[in-house]
């Protein structure tokens, strides 16, 4: 974890250029994501109280991380935008920590979610309730906003807003896709006084109940049970794989069985089973690794691969008893993490749980 600004700016440029690259190549347009305004704007003030949570639940709710760095792409405006401006401060409230200060962030990043539009930043958050006068902007999909600039990011979506207006829930949520987060910017404190609240908190968990973000479950928990909010399991979202030929890549291949992807890299010696469109994966077993190969073998019986009989003879090469330890170091440190967030918790009898 970097210390210093020059630490953590250092490589910016070239990590920046990549970026650009892959926005370009896959014609990324921001403006695309813009909702059609709104007049009717009623919908934001009739949001489920997470009091009350159904299937028909709609939340507007602000995603979070357990490290002080957020994500690279964040750190990349920061640190252009202080190379441009050395004055420039950047708003530093950690809401895991102080949860009470969210009314003083100037900038807020949230997604509007559903049932059906289940996808956010990280695996957990806080429900907010959000008076309509504190909403900024409105987006289908992540638009990159300047959260660092506070005031002057404020002030100027404030002014586009009286302008253009901003869109109604159910608009943002027709023109959101499934497999991607929407936008919805608000101000912790609004222009007459109002301010946002957090009123729950969601942790995304995946279809056989096990949690996206251990850690960050944890630390959520113990917010929720020192302010007294509710806990909310959000299903997480994924695209099923999809049945298909063994695949190979530089140095590798991976093949889907079943619901799950089978995969080798040959580099690191690594076979790894992935789950839930990539989002959980783990160390493979050598039972695993067996039934892999053994499909894989009968697909090259049908076609002529050299460069997969190579890669799968690699693969078994591999001793089932580094498997096994790779394993076991797994499922050591999953159990370290349940120990935590189930057992030795002081505020234990202050919260209640509402599942999806």
């Amino acid at each position: 974890m970097p210390h210093s600004i020059e630490e953590l700016c250092e490589g910016y440029g070239r990590i920046k250029k990549l970026m650009n690259e892959y926005i370009n190549r896959e014609k990324i347009n921001y403006l695309d994501s813009c909702v059609p305004y709104s007049k009717d704007l009623a919908g934001w003030e009739r949001l489920t109280d997470p009091c009350q949570h159904s299937e028909h639940f709609r939340y507007l709710v602000h995603a979070v991380s357990e490290r002080s760095v957020a994500s690279s792409m964040q750190m990349i405006m920061i640190c252009e935008e202080m190379q441009r401006d050395p004055t420039l401060k950047s708003e530093k409230i950690d809401l895991l920590r102080t949860p009470e200060k969210i009314a003083e962030k100037r900038v807020i990043s949230t997604s509007l979610i559903d049932a059906q539009h289940r996808e956010t930043w990280q695996g957990g958050g806080y429900i907010l309730a959000v008076p309509e006068g504190n909403i900024l902007q409105t987006y289908s999909q992540d638009c990159g906003t300047l959260f660092f600039k506070g005031d002057e990011t404020r002030t100027a979506l404030y002014r586009e807003r009286d302008t253009k207006g901003i869109a109604d829930p159910d608009s943002i949520l027709q023109y959101t896709s499934s497999q991607t987060y929407n936008e919805v910017v608000v101000t912790g404190t609004g222009r007459n006084g109002e301010k946002v609240k957090i009123t729950g908190v969601f942790i995304k968990v995946f279809p056989d109940g096990d949690m996206v973000n251990h850690s960050l479950a944890r630390e959520l928990r113990r917010v929720a049970y020192s302010i007294n909010v509710p806990i909310i399991e959000i299903p997480e979202s994924y695209t099923p794989y999809q049945k298909s030929e063994p695949r190979v890549f530089s140095d590798g291949f991976n093949y889907v069985m079943g619901d799950q992807l089978y995969l080798f890299q040959g580099e690191h010696s690594s076979l790894s089973v992935l789950e839930y469109s990539g989002k959980r994966s783990r160390p493979m077993k050598p039972s695993e690794r067996a039934e892999m190969i053994s499909a894989v073998r009968e697909h090259l019986t049908t076609v002529s691969n050299p460069e997969l009989e190579a890669l799968v003879a690699k693969a078994e090469q591999i001793p089932d008893q580094t498997l096994f330890t790779r394993a076991g170091q797994h499922q050591s440190f999953r159990q370290s993490q349940l120990f935590g967030d189930h057992l030795n918790n002081p505020f234990k009898t202050n919260y209640f749980l509402k599942k999806y």
